[in-house]
């Protein structure tokens, strides 16, 4: 596997906790192990660090691989209390009213568990009949799109999904129906079900041109032009599950199964970091004992372990992302202390009668397991989390119905709705029947449209576009409202301190990275960025573009 060939845009996040202006504590600049848990020291607030450079053709505007301000999934909460209680103190509180739970979910024991975690204590009878929190998946949980206890419903309701889709078709909004949805959306809230399926019917063009403006518009507002990148690195293809659609599957006798060792790992890492630059990485793992808890930790101390010399400063991957299976509490929590940045778990498809079609074996087959998995993450203290559907195996309007549903059931329990959304179409695979089997292929036409919808639905959220998209769609899908990235910002003024952090990482990069030919590419993209920040950033640009000619002149992590 050569590290070389896994360039890719998408997910990352935040180096939390920095005081502004200054460089990064020595153990997050590489002269020490990673921050494990990613406290916020109170000093610092919600300042939050931009570091990295676009290392993909094609990308918009300013490029980064990292964070760089306030998460708009929590800014509009922050002048709030805990719920229920108005305003206040500002704290970002999770609910603990025994009603804050997934719906028709029975609390274990009474008054006396007030003590535990409200999510933990609503998942106890889901999937953990030793009490413990600890149990695997097992057949305890609610039937998938059924009652899962008399009188209540998952949180997915395929009926009700339908129904409102069926509804939307038949009376199609009008003008001012559809106006009054992207208003809101462009306030920066998520839509509600029937609001989304009323965007989804739209037919008439110049309708869908303002969607497609305002979803556009609200990109800007949020995240202004800077696009993230990460480094994307598979590390191993064992896998116990049997999905119809993927090459990996264990059926596929095919496929020669393996798993990084520790010094492959290092010496990926040592390109990636290294040669190439990357400051952020996913690691993407599949369902197997021998790549449990234990060898993913130690693979995390091992990329956070390594650092090389660069031009003017350190390659080193400033933070991991997991995407991996759905996993116990207590192994979330050991995933977190080893200084997880964002946890992914994709659902795949949220339609219960196929997911059980393409799913027939192995942990995987069980969806209320993966259903909760973001539950149990909350849970253990993990809020970086990344939902996702793969589009083609099931209706995509239903997928998008399920993922705001995930969404708005999040910020129900938690207060805080998911750090990204993913949407990947399904690709053929070698020994994948179901790829061929499945009449849902999406359309270029049709992952435009889900690129807009998911903008105006969850407008705070982060888009991840995989790197399986062409450098054609990547440039059609961008501007629609895609991100790369899985670090939020928060609208408003202060959402200009993404252009400011972009241009001094992408600075950064170059002097440390880029090749001679990129760098007089890239000059003049710098030129015009910076002008833009004098004159729309007057304020700012004193101290901007000192910080810049000390980030010219060699110095490393500055922000703002």
């Amino acid at each position: 596997m050569d590290a070389r060939h896994l360039r890719g845009c998408g997910s990352t996040g935040e180096d939390r906790g920095r005081v502004q202006g200054t460089p990064a504590p020595r153990a997050a600049r590489g002269g020490g192990p990673h921050p494990a848990g990613r406290r916020r020291p109170a000093a610092a607030g919600w300042a939050r660090r931009a570091c990295g450079a676009d290392r993909s053709a094609g990308a918009e505007g300013t490029a980064d691989s990292a964070a760089g301000a306030d998460d708009p999934r929590r800014a509009r909460r922050r002048c709030r209390g805990p719920r229920g209680q108005g305003a206040g103190t500002g704290r970002l509180s999770r609910p603990a009213e025994p009603s804050a739970r997934p719906r028709g979910l029975r609390l274990p024991g009474g008054a006396e568990d007030g003590g535990r975690h409200p999510a933990l204590r609503a998942l106890h009878d889901l999937f953990h009949p030793d009490g413990a929190g600890q149990g695997r998946p097992g057949g305890t949980g609610p039937r998938c799109g059924g009652d899962p206890v008399p009188g209540g419903r998952d949180f997915i309701d395929p009926g009700a999904i339908s129904g409102t889709l069926a509804h939307a078709a038949s009376a199609p909004p009008d003008a001012a129906r559809v106006r009054d949805i992207l208003a809101k959306s462009a306030s920066v809230q998520a839509l509600a079900p029937d609001e989304l399926a009323a965007l989804i019917h739209v037919t008439d063009p110049d309708l869908w041109a303002e969607m497609r403006a305002a979803a556009s518009a609200i990109k800007r507002k949020v995240y202004d032009n800077r696009i993230v990148t990460f480094a994307p690195l598979y590390i191993g293809n064992r896998c116990v599950n049997n999905c119809l659609y993927c090459g990996l599957r264990c059926d596929n006798d095919d496929m020669q199964r393996s798993a990084l060792t520790m010094d492959q790992l290092r010496a990926e890492c040592e390109v990636l970091a290294g040669a190439i630059g990357h400051k952020r990485l996913i690691i993407v793992f599949g369902e197997h004992p021998s790549t449990g808890i234990d060898y993913m930790v130690e693979c995390m101390r091992t990329i956070y372990s390594v650092k090389v010399k660069a031009r003017a400063g350190w390659g080193q991957i400033r933070r991991v992302n997991v995407n991996g299976p759905p996993m116990r509490i207590d192994e979330l929590r050991a995933l977190n202390e080893a200084g997880l940045g964002t946890y992914q778990v994709f659902q795949e498809t949220y339609h219960p009668g196929v997911y059980t079609h393409v799913h027939p074996a192995g942990f995987k087959s069980n969806y209320a397991w993966r259903l909760y998995a973001m539950h149990r993450a909350m849970a253990a203290g993990i809020d970086d989390v990344g939902i996702g559907a793969l589009f083609g195996l099931a209706d995509w309007r239903f997928e998008l119905m399920g993922l705001l549903a995930h969404a708005i059931e999040l910020e129900r329990v938690f207060n805080i709705g998911p750090h990204t959304i993913s949407f990947p179409r399904m690709e053929p695979a070698g020994n994948a029947p179901y790829v061929q089997e499945s009449r849902w292929a999406v359309s270029d036409e049709d992952i435009e449209k889900i690129v807009v919808l998911i903008r105006l639905a969850v407008p705070y959220t982060g888009m991840i576009l995989t790197a399986r998209e062409n450098a054609e769609m990547r440039r059609r899908l961008i501007p629609l409202g895609v991100t790369q990235t899985d670090a939020s910002l928060r609208s408003g003024a202060e959402g200009k301190f993404c252009k400011l952090n972009a241009v001094l990482t992408y600075r950064e990069w170059l002097d440390d990275f880029a090749s001679p030919e990129t760098l007089a590419a890239a000059e003049p993209v710098l030129a015009r960025e910076m002008e833009e920040v004098r004159e729309q950033m007057p304020r700012a640009w004193p101290e901007f573009s000192a910080s810049y000619e000390r980030t010219a002149r060699g110095e490393r992590d500055l922000y703002f």
